[in-house]
């Protein structure tokens, strides 16, 4: 029988393995995206870090990691006129939350950063324009935490 404790940090372990791999992916292709199977994550999972689990373990930990604002997760689909719905693959962006939760355990992903924190500066700056009021109460108030928070590493 687990323990709440352990599977707490089965979670955050878990969860840092998973979101190495979606960085890894996103990094390879100079993307802040990827849209990787499950298998392939899996398989990743296995190779990377020997650690072997199921798909619905897979899918469970995704939806823990997007309910705590590690990732984000956009389900792709067409429509076609004899098969009806087909579902592609689902497309993977980590947050900056996620890319911080990455940072603290010593990955690189200082450049990801910086270019999420230009994309919120130009829609904060958008949305200030655009609305007179400024932003509501509420709006982006973790991202802007997060951001407040994060120094670049001191070089010696």
């Amino acid at each position: 029988m687990k323990t709440g404790n352990n599977e707490k940090n089965q979670l955050s372990t878990l969860s840092s393995e998973i979101l190495s791999i979606l960085n890894g992916l996103s990094d390879k292709f100079g993307h802040l995206y990827c849209y990787p199977s499950q298998m392939k994550i899996l398989t990743l999972l296995e190779k990377r870090f020997n650690v072997k689990r199921c798909r619905s373990t897979l899918n469970r930990q995704l939806k823990k990691m997007e309910k705590l604002g590690l990732i984000e997760r956009t389900r792709r689909h067409k429509h076609d006129k004899v098969k009806g719905m087909i579902f592609k693959s689902t497309l993977y962006k980590i947050t900056l939350k996620g890319y911080d939760h990455l940072r603290k355990i010593g990955v690189k992903v200082w450049k990801q950063i910086n270019i999420l924190r230009k994309i919120l500066e130009k829609k904060l700056n958008l949305k200030s324009h655009d609305d007179k009021k400024g932003p509501r109460k509420g709006d982006l108030t973790t991202i802007m935490d997060i951001i407040g928070g994060l120094k670049p590493p001191e070089f010696t």
